[in-house]
């Protein structure tokens, strides 16, 4: 399984759900690129082999415009700490999935 990197728009809260499933979790803030282009980002996450985890729509024109790197992207707006930790701990089994194939891109919405 790949390890992930949560971008700056979650809480690091959130590396302890995803954590949970035994994969390497990184959140940008504590890898010194808070605030960093995304781009940057990016490219740290292509050298270690990481999924980006995100709420910025960006990233899904970076997936077009450089590949290499894979995104899930979370589309959810604003949404409560709780109510986010919520929804990817239901979303797990999806995120796991992703992260043991190959597709470059996964957005989960919540229901509507």
């Amino acid at each position: 399984m790949n390890g992930f990197l949560l971008n700056e728009n979650l809480p690091s809260s959130l590396a302890r759900e995803l954590g949970s499933s035994g994969a390497r979790v990184a959140h940008v803030a504590d890898l010194g690129l808070a605030g960093r282009p995304d781009p940057d980002v990016w490219d740290l996450a292509m050298r270690e082999d990481l999924i980006i985890l995100t709420k910025d729509a960006d990233y899904l024109d970076l997936a077009v415009a450089k590949g290499g790197a894979r995104v899930i992207h979370l589309a959810v707006g604003n949404m409560r700490t709780i109510d986010l930790l919520s929804f990817v701990a239901g979303q797990m089994k999806r995120i796991v999935e992703f992260s043991e194939g190959n597709e470059p891109l996964l957005v989960l919405r919540p229901p509507s």
